[in-house]
Order: structure tokens, then sequence, then C-alpha cells
């Protein structure tokens, strides 16, 4: 029997066929008993957000922005000149600004709220701009555990943390294999490391049309303004052509409606209770497998 967990959905950003194709599919028992309920507010949902685009047409234009107070400047210059940021953001122009949580535009359609409340627990009790600092922008930390599975031809690494990714391969020197114990039962000349883990963990935003689009961090700024968190400080990257610089798709949307629209969903309609539906569905990780093949041959000198 599958396991289920509590999923907080967008249904305005599903057409109705879609959206019941999915709660056929992904949710439980208990949730397929309510269908005519949940009609029902797929319908409501859609009016609402219909309303919204009226009356706040440019919502997420007026979003408010501003600069890091003066006394933690040295902080984010320290952060700035890091090898791990500069790493990290080598291809982008950047700079760090303070922004409001609500009007950003939302890089998801659902929110896994078990990981939120995961996360909300992981904060320090005291919220403070310290604290805030290192939860949106710190290289170093990431709360989500990593499991892996070992066959004869296979790794298999997999988290709740729907960011797992495969970061590439290294070369190492093969005497470094002496510090782990490594019995491999010849004489190794030469070593590879493959490396799995996440993106770069700072919250990081692109700037276009004075619109802030969440780029990264969806959980984490959800679990913020849970927490009473207003605004945090964040990377922004200017966008000056979207049609290179951003996704194709972004949040179910192609990238022409997204340039386009009069009204986006926002992080701030997460918590308008007639968008937003929690429902049940079947649990979900991400998974990254890799698998080798050994192949001898002769070749050519």
């Amino acid at each position: 029997m599958p396991n289920f967990e509590s999923r907080r959905m967008l249904p305005c950003l599903w057409s109705k066929n879609s959206f019941f194709n999915f709660v056929v599919s992904e949710c439980s028992p208990e949730e397929l008993s309510r269908m005519q309920e949940i009609s029902d507010f797929w319908d409501r949902s859609h009016k609402r957000f219909l309303e919204l685009s009226q009356k706040t047409k440019f919502l997420g234009k007026n979003i408010e922005v501003g600069d890091i107070p003066k006394e933690y400047r040295s902080k984010f210059e320290e952060l700035r000149d890091s090898a791990a940021f500069k790493s990290a953001f080598n291809q982008s122009a950047v700079e760090f600004k303070m922004v409001e949580i609500d009007k950003l535009i939302a890089s998801q359609d659902m929110i896994n709220l078990s990981y939120v409340d995961d996360l909300i627990k992981s904060f320090p009790k005291r919220l403070d701009f310290d604290a805030v600092f290192d939860i949106c922008l710190s290289m170093e930390k990431n709360s989500s555990h990593t499991s892996e599975l070992f066959t004869q031809k296979h790794a298999i690494y997999s988290s709740i943390n729907t960011d797992l990714r495969f970061l590439g391969s290294v070369p190492i020197d093969p005497e470094t294999l002496e510090s782990t114990h490594i019995r491999t039962g010849g004489l190794p000349t030469k070593a590879i490391v493959l490396l799995f883990g996440f993106g770069s963990t700072p919250i990081n935003l692109l700037n276009y049309d004075k619109r802030m689009f969440l780029n990264n961090g969806f959980h984490r700024v959800y679990a913020l303004r849970k927490a009473g968190v207003t605004h945090i400080p964040a990377v922004v990257q200017k966008i000056i052509n979207p049609t290179i610089e951003m996704p194709k798709t972004y949040n179910n949307l192609m990238l022409e409606q997204i340039l386009t629209a009069d009204r986006l969903p926002l992080i701030g309609d997460f918590f308008d209770d007639e968008l937003v539906i929690d429902l049940k569905i079947k649990s979900k990780r991400k998974a990254v497998k890799v698998s080798w093949e050994i192949e001898d041959m002769i070749i050519p000198m």
C-alpha cells in the first residue's frame, strides 16, 4: 500500500481535466470519496483567481525591494567574495536585496507540507536577521536527508528534496584511497569521484520587468513566511534577455505566457484559503541513478 502525505495545491494553475486526472491517479481513497467537493473547489478557486487577476492586475511588479541594512553589508561582502559563491554564480551578474515574500512569483504549484514542517523545526527559535541570513544564503547548509542503495552496477540516491541531482565527476589521486581503507584487490593508478547532492543553496531570484521570479528555495521561503518572516535577503539576477536567461517553462506555464500575463501566481496565494486546497497524495522522493559498465579492449597506439 502506498504512503500518503499532505500537499497544498493551487488548482487555478491546472485545467479541470488535468487536475481531476491527477487527483484520481495520485490521491488517497479518502480524497477520492469527496470528488464533488474537490470539483466545486476547483470552480471556486478559478473564479477567485480570475477576480484577483482583474483587481490586482500587475501585482508582483509592486513588490517591496530594498537594500541590505548597512550594519550587515560586511556579512554579505564576505559571502560574495567566497570561492563557493563565485563558483555558483560565476556566469551571472548578481546583487543582494531584501525582498517581500508575498509578492514573489511562485516557482511551483504545490507544497509538501510535511517537508515544510521539518524545515520549520530545523529553524532557530529566534528568527533574527542572522538566522534568516543563514537559512536563505548559507552555502553550506542543507537539511535534506539523502538515502542510498548500491547494487553491482548501479548506485541510487534519493531524497524528499526534489533538487537532488548529479553534480559531476572529479579525478582524484588514487593514493587518497588509502585513507578510506578501501581494499581494491589491485594497484589503482587512476580514480574518479562521482558527486551527488543539491544545487546552489542561496535563495535566488530572477528579476524581469519589475517582477521577482523565485528560482530556488521555494519550500524555505514558504516555511519562513509561515513562521512569520515577511522580508528576506536573496541573490537577485537581473534578466536582460528572458528567452535566453529564463527557463522555457515555469510553474506549468510557458515562457511566452509568463512574459505577457498580467497576473501570475505568488507566494502569498498559498496563504489564501480560497485559492489553495490540501490533499493527501502518494508520497514521492526524487531519485538519481548512476550505472556503469566495464569493457576491456585493445586499441591502436
